[in-house]
Protein backbone atom coordinates (compact mmCIF):
# COMPACT_ATOMS: atom_id res chain seq x y z
CA UNK A 1 0.00 0.00 0.00
CA UNK A 2 1.46 3.15 -0.47
CA UNK A 3 2.63 5.37 2.42
CA UNK A 4 0.71 8.22 1.20
CA UNK A 5 -2.58 6.62 1.25
CA UNK A 6 -1.70 4.72 4.36
CA UNK A 7 -1.38 8.25 6.36
CA UNK A 8 -4.57 9.33 4.67
CA UNK A 9 -6.76 6.40 6.13
CA UNK A 10 -5.39 7.08 9.60
CA UNK A 11 -5.99 10.45 9.12
CA UNK A 12 -9.57 9.79 8.53
CA UNK A 13 -10.11 7.27 11.29
CA UNK A 14 -8.54 9.83 13.69
CA UNK A 15 -10.53 12.17 12.96
CA UNK A 16 -14.45 9.88 12.78
CA UNK A 17 -14.68 10.27 16.54
CA UNK A 18 -14.02 13.93 16.43
CA UNK A 19 -16.87 14.06 13.96
CA UNK A 20 -19.30 11.85 15.87
CA UNK A 21 -18.62 14.14 19.28
CA UNK A 22 -19.60 17.29 17.06
CA UNK A 23 -22.72 15.86 16.52
CA UNK A 24 -24.07 16.80 20.43
CA UNK A 25 -22.35 20.81 19.92
CA UNK A 26 -25.58 23.23 20.55
CA UNK A 27 -27.19 20.68 22.74
CA UNK A 28 -30.40 23.34 24.49
CA UNK A 29 -31.12 20.00 26.43
CA UNK A 30 -30.96 16.56 27.13
CA UNK A 31 -33.97 14.03 27.93
CA UNK A 32 -32.83 11.00 29.99
CA UNK A 33 -35.36 8.25 29.06
CA UNK A 34 -35.14 5.04 31.11
CA UNK A 35 -37.36 2.99 29.20
CA UNK A 36 -38.90 2.36 25.79
CA UNK A 37 -39.20 5.41 23.77
CA UNK A 38 -42.52 6.78 23.53
CA UNK A 39 -44.10 4.36 25.84
CA UNK A 40 -46.36 6.02 28.82
CA UNK A 41 -44.22 4.01 31.51
CA UNK A 42 -40.86 5.44 30.57
CA UNK A 43 -39.44 7.68 33.18
CA UNK A 44 -38.27 11.20 31.29
CA UNK A 45 -35.56 13.29 33.43
CA UNK A 46 -35.50 16.40 31.08
CA UNK A 47 -32.00 18.48 31.65
CA UNK A 48 -31.86 22.03 31.17
CA UNK A 49 -29.59 23.27 33.38
CA UNK A 50 -25.87 24.38 31.44
CA UNK A 51 -23.88 23.02 34.02
CA UNK A 52 -25.15 19.39 33.80
CA UNK A 53 -25.66 19.85 30.11
CA UNK A 54 -22.10 20.43 29.79
CA UNK A 55 -21.04 17.61 32.23
CA UNK A 56 -23.23 15.07 30.40
CA UNK A 57 -21.36 16.50 27.02
CA UNK A 58 -18.26 15.88 28.50
CA UNK A 59 -18.14 12.48 30.06
CA UNK A 60 -18.96 11.46 26.52
CA UNK A 61 -15.83 9.34 24.97
CA UNK A 62 -16.50 7.93 22.05
CA UNK A 63 -14.50 4.94 21.61
CA UNK A 64 -15.90 2.27 18.74
CA UNK A 65 -16.24 -1.36 19.57
CA UNK A 66 -18.53 -4.01 18.04
CA UNK A 67 -22.31 -4.16 18.48
CA UNK A 68 -23.63 -6.88 20.63
CA UNK A 69 -27.24 -8.28 21.65
CA UNK A 70 -28.58 -5.89 24.58
CA UNK A 71 -31.53 -4.70 25.17
CA UNK A 72 -31.39 -1.08 25.20
CA UNK A 73 -34.37 0.37 27.15
CA UNK A 74 -32.40 3.35 28.03
CA UNK A 75 -31.77 6.69 25.78
CA UNK A 76 -30.34 10.17 26.42
CA UNK A 77 -31.83 12.67 23.48
CA UNK A 78 -29.90 15.62 23.01
CA UNK A 79 -31.95 18.56 21.49
CA UNK A 80 -30.56 21.21 19.56
CA UNK A 81 -31.86 24.25 17.42
CA UNK A 82 -32.29 21.81 14.53
CA UNK A 83 -33.04 18.46 15.63
CA UNK A 84 -32.02 15.94 17.69
CA UNK A 85 -29.44 13.17 18.17
CA UNK A 86 -30.92 9.98 19.99
CA UNK A 87 -28.60 7.71 22.01
CA UNK A 88 -29.63 3.87 23.17
CA UNK A 89 -27.35 3.19 25.95
CA UNK A 90 -26.26 0.29 28.51
CA UNK A 91 -23.99 0.18 31.05
CA UNK A 92 -21.36 -1.03 28.47
CA UNK A 93 -22.94 0.36 24.87
CA UNK A 94 -23.68 3.87 23.84
CA UNK A 95 -24.85 4.01 20.55
CA UNK A 96 -25.99 6.74 17.99
CA UNK A 97 -27.36 5.79 15.06
CA UNK A 98 -25.76 2.79 13.26
CA UNK A 99 -22.72 3.51 15.66
CA UNK A 100 -21.72 1.41 18.32
CA UNK A 101 -18.96 2.92 21.49
CA UNK A 102 -17.89 1.94 24.75
CA UNK A 103 -20.11 3.39 27.48
CA UNK A 104 -17.90 6.34 29.19
CA UNK A 105 -18.43 5.19 33.34
CA UNK A 106 -18.37 8.67 33.91
CA UNK A 107 -21.20 9.49 31.64
CA UNK A 108 -23.49 6.65 32.69
CA UNK A 109 -22.84 6.80 36.69
CA UNK A 110 -23.96 11.03 35.93
CA UNK A 111 -26.80 9.32 33.71
CA UNK A 112 -27.61 7.41 36.71
CA UNK A 113 -27.20 9.87 39.13
CA UNK A 114 -29.19 12.57 37.49
CA UNK A 115 -32.25 10.00 37.14
CA UNK A 116 -32.29 8.93 40.44
CA UNK A 117 -31.72 12.58 41.91
CA UNK A 118 -35.00 13.70 39.52
CA UNK A 119 -36.92 10.24 41.00
CA UNK A 120 -36.18 11.14 44.87
CA UNK A 121 -37.44 14.86 43.90
CA UNK A 122 -40.93 13.09 42.61
CA UNK A 123 -43.26 12.13 44.96
CA UNK A 124 -44.32 8.27 45.50
CA UNK A 125 -47.24 7.26 43.08
CA UNK A 126 -46.92 11.07 41.38
CA UNK A 127 -44.69 10.16 37.81
CA UNK A 128 -44.35 12.99 35.85
CA UNK A 129 -46.48 13.62 32.86
CA UNK A 130 -46.04 15.34 29.49
CA UNK A 131 -47.09 18.89 29.07
CA UNK A 132 -51.08 19.27 27.98
CA UNK A 133 -49.50 20.15 24.64
CA UNK A 134 -48.83 16.03 24.01
CA UNK A 135 -51.17 13.43 23.97
CA UNK A 136 -50.70 10.93 25.87
CA UNK A 137 -52.80 6.98 25.30
CA UNK A 138 -52.49 4.38 28.47
CA UNK A 139 -51.73 1.25 27.78
CA UNK A 140 -53.02 -1.39 30.19
CA UNK A 141 -50.67 -4.37 29.71
CA UNK A 142 -52.30 -6.96 31.65
CA UNK A 143 -54.88 -6.79 29.00
CA UNK A 144 -52.49 -8.23 26.41
CA UNK A 145 -54.19 -11.78 25.44
CA UNK A 146 -51.43 -14.57 25.53
CA UNK A 147 -50.44 -16.04 22.18
CA UNK A 148 -52.80 -18.69 20.91
CA UNK A 149 -50.48 -21.62 20.07
CA UNK A 150 -53.02 -23.09 17.63
CA UNK A 151 -52.21 -20.24 15.44
CA UNK A 152 -48.71 -20.98 15.34
CA UNK A 153 -45.42 -18.04 16.51
CA UNK A 154 -47.12 -14.40 15.94
CA UNK A 155 -45.41 -12.30 13.46
CA UNK A 156 -46.61 -8.91 15.67
CA UNK A 157 -48.45 -7.66 18.33
CA UNK A 158 -51.19 -5.32 18.02
CA UNK A 159 -52.12 -3.62 21.56
CA UNK A 160 -53.76 -6.07 23.19
CA UNK A 161 -53.90 -9.14 20.97
CA UNK A 162 -51.27 -10.31 18.33
CA UNK A 163 -51.53 -10.90 14.47
CA UNK A 164 -50.41 -14.48 12.74
CA UNK A 165 -48.88 -15.72 9.73
CA UNK A 166 -52.21 -17.62 8.48
CA UNK A 167 -54.13 -13.85 9.34
CA UNK A 168 -52.70 -12.78 6.04
CA UNK A 169 -53.39 -13.55 2.60
CA UNK A 170 -49.97 -12.20 1.18
CA UNK A 171 -51.57 -12.85 -2.53
CA UNK A 172 -53.98 -10.36 -2.20
CA UNK A 173 -53.50 -6.48 -1.17
CA UNK A 174 -55.02 -6.06 1.95
CA UNK A 175 -57.70 -4.12 0.87
CA UNK A 176 -59.14 -6.96 -1.16
CA UNK A 177 -58.48 -9.26 2.20
CA UNK A 178 -61.66 -11.10 3.70
CA UNK A 179 -62.33 -9.03 6.89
Amino acid sequence: MNASFTTVLLAIAAAVPAWAAEDFTGTKEVRLIQGDLGSPKAKTVVITDKANIEKLLGAIKLTKKEPCACDHINHAVFVKDKGQVTVSLCDHCFDVGKNTYVMSPAFYKLYMALVQEASAATPAGKASRPGPDKEVFEFDVSKVRPPDAGKGAPIARLFYDYIYRMDIDFDKPWWMQKK
